[in-house]
């Protein structure tokens, strides 16, 4: 049992989601994972390349999440209501870190508002606090 607990994930890599397998991967996946994963990864994971195309792959298996889409933003989702959220202009900076930033901000604010809109604004703006901070270090 998960005791009433989410679990959410930040895929790794896609090298790494290759070498490993993508059909042994999504095996251990369970259905009710709130799943976070970049564009690359989430073309990976769907199969296909249109972002609404994956979106939609990977919104009928987890409830919950958003495929991060680096310099276009994210879309987020739950359930059937999606978000499209545009990103803060930023010089170029190296982005490690900057999916992990978006996912843990989203779920903190989803469990607090359930509402899919205000996480994914929350969560492109935090993450595009932590570049912003990069960028002046």
């Amino acid at each position: 049992t998960d005791h009433g607990m989410t679990r959410s994930l930040d895929p790794p890599p896609a090298n790494l989601l290759r070498g490993f397998g993508v059909r042994r991967f999504l095996d251990l996946l369970p259905e009710s994972l709130w799943l976070f994963p970049n564009l690359t990864e989430g073309r990976l994971l769907s199969g296909t390349d249109a972002c609404e195309d994956a979106v939609r792959m990977l919104s009928r298996r987890h409830p919950v999440g958003a495929l991060t889409m680096g310099a276009d933003g994210a879309i987020a989702w739950d359930g059937s209501r999606q978000d499209r959220h545009g990103a803060e202009p930023l010089d170029p900076v190296d982005t490690t870190g900057a999916g992990d930033v978006y996912a843990a901000t989203f779920v903190v604010t989803y469990l607090d508002t359930d509402d899919v809109s205000q996480s994914n604004a929350a969560a492109c703006l935090a993450s595009a606090s932590m570049l912003r901070l990069r960028l002046q270090s």
